[in-house]
Order: structure tokens, then sequence, then C-alpha cells
């Protein structure tokens, strides 16, 4: 029966939520207050109400909860609390309100997270950039052009931490890429989690070639025109991620020998290490990419 009673009560309050939240319309749920619901039952995900009110940044609700008996210390399972979450959405009303009622050790650790999530809320506001980057990703070279000629950042970095030329050149967009190139897109940055580079992003999107769902999106052609444009406008060849892969590394893993004798000849360095000591060798072989195997010992021995 309690199971029951329970299981009501999370429909009642998931619904009522939903519609404050998407609607504006909170006369569902002050009613469901008013009645004395369970506001801290857990919902989907093992999230409370008030966490699902701080990830809609809908302040009121937040407000409403809060002085209905919302448990601002509740975590979900992951161990991450309402005030934690304001602080990594950068929603800074919220976590301000939140702060003072919350635990110590709770407020200390959403405090540390709070600048980087300023920023990603800076960066996720902007729409013009956003749709900018958005459209490099999916190849609309008209978009990006548009966005260009009415004055966009070329290396604006987006709320996913990524710059746009990293996307483009990863599903091989030749012409986005061009375009970029062409109007002072930096062709050496880099996104700012992995610290992957356009060369390394396009050296990974050879592996789409070899995917049948992806085959109508790029081929090794693309990805090799888009390796090319990268190399003649100066790309560091051997740039590494904070893993420590390269573009050479990428192509041999995924098995393009197209691609690894293009880097091979503008001076890619064949020995280099990833943070795991793997090298393109081990990982051609790791994949079972007898030719790239093969060539690369050749290009060793004849280095040697």
């Amino acid at each position: 029966m309690q199971d029951t009673s329970n299981f009501k009560q999370k429909y009642l309050l998931g619904k009522a939520l939903e519609t404050a939240l998407k609607k504006g319309d909170t006369s569902s749920l002050k009613q469901l207050i008013q009645n004395r619901i369970n506001i801290n039952i857990r919902l989907d995900d093992e999230q409370t109400s008030l966490m699902e009110a701080v990830r809609a940044g809908d302040i009121n609700v937040v407000r409403m909860l809060v002085e209905a008996g919302a448990d601002v210390n509740a975590q979900d399972n992951s161990g991450l609390s309402a005030i934690w979450k304001a602080a990594y959405w950068g929603l800074q009303e919220i976590f301000d309100y939140l702060a003072p009622l919350t635990s110590f050790d709770l407020r200390q650790e959403a405090q540390e997270i709070l600048p980087k999530g300023l920023v990603y809320r800076q960066r996720a506001d902007d729409n013009f950039t956003e749709d900018f980057i958005a459209s490099a990703a999916i190849g609309d070279s008209n978009a990006v052009l548009a966005a260009i000629r009415q004055g966009v950042n070329v290396n604006a970095i987006g709320s996913d931490g990524t710059p746009a030329l990293v996307p483009s050149a990863f599903w091989g967009h030749i012409p986005v890429v061009k375009l970029l190139l062409k109007h002072g897109a930096d062709v050496n940055c880099k996104t700012e989690d992995e610290q992957k580079t356009p060369l390394i992003a396009a050296a990974e999107g050879t592996s789409l070639a070899r995917y049948p769902t992806f085959t109508s999106l790029t081929t090794d052609e693309n990805q090799i025109t888009v390796i090319k444009l990268l190399l003649e406008m100066g790309a560091d060849i051997n740039a590494k991620t904070n893993e420590g892969r390269n573009a050479l590394m990428a192509v041999a893993n995924a098995g393009s020998i197209n691609s690894v004798q293009l880097l091979i000849r503008y001076g890619a360095k064949i020995d280099g290490k990833d943070n795991r000591v793997d090298t393109a060798l081990s990982l051609a072989k790791l994949a079972g990419h007898t030719d790239i195997v093969n060539f690369l010992l050749k290009t060793r021995a004849k280095e040697d």
C-alpha cells in the first residue's frame, strides 16, 4: 500500500513540476504543497523536485519548494546536491539563494566549481556564437558565412568547451573548414577538456568512414583533404591531447593507411607515446590493421 502511495505522489509531483517548469503554471504544484505532498520524494534518476527546479533555472519554483520544506542538503546517487547543480550550470541567483541554507561542506564543494559554471552560463547564453558553432559542426557553410559576416568570433569557445574548427574538422566538412581558416580560425586551437586540436579531430574522423552509419556523412578522402588543409595552414602535426594522443595515433587506430602515409610524409613522429605508453604502431597492432603495421615497421627501419 505504501509503494502505491509513493508511486502516486511521485507521479503527481512529477507532472505538477513539469507544468510549472515548462509552462510557468504553478497552480498544481501549489495545490499539492497545500495537500502536504512529500516534496522530497525521489523522482526519476533519484533527483528531487528541488534539483529539477534548479536544473531548469527557475528561481521562483526553487523558492516555492524550499519554503515548502524541500531538503536543500539532499544528494542524488552521485552525491550531488541542489547547490552543486546550481554552481555547475552557472546559475548565480539560485546559488546565492541556496548558499546560506546549505550545509558548509556542500556549499564549499559547490563554490569550487562555480567559476567554471559561470563561464559555461555566459557561453550558453550567447545564442549567436552557440548557433555559429553548431552550424559549423553540421556543415552548414551558408550559416557559418552569414555569422562571419555579422562579426562572429571564429575562435570563440562554445559552452561545451569546443571551438568551431574542431567539430567541422572531425566531420570532414571541407567548405566549412576552408571558410573558418580563411577568416582567421586558429589552426592549433584546442578543446578545453581534452586539449584536442582540429588536426587530431580530423584524424579521429577517419574512423567514421569505416562505419556504415556514417559513410553518408564523410569519407576517407574528405578527412584526408581536411588533414592536408590543416597541415598546409601550419597545424602542429605532433600536438597531443591531455591523454597524450596525437594525429598519427588516431589514424593508425582508425585504420586509415592513406592518412598514416600522409602524416608520415609531413613529418609525424612515428614513436610518439601517449600516457598509456601506446604508440601508433601498438595501436594499429591492437586494432588489427596489418597494412599500417607493416608500413610503420618499414618506415621505422628506414629511419633507423
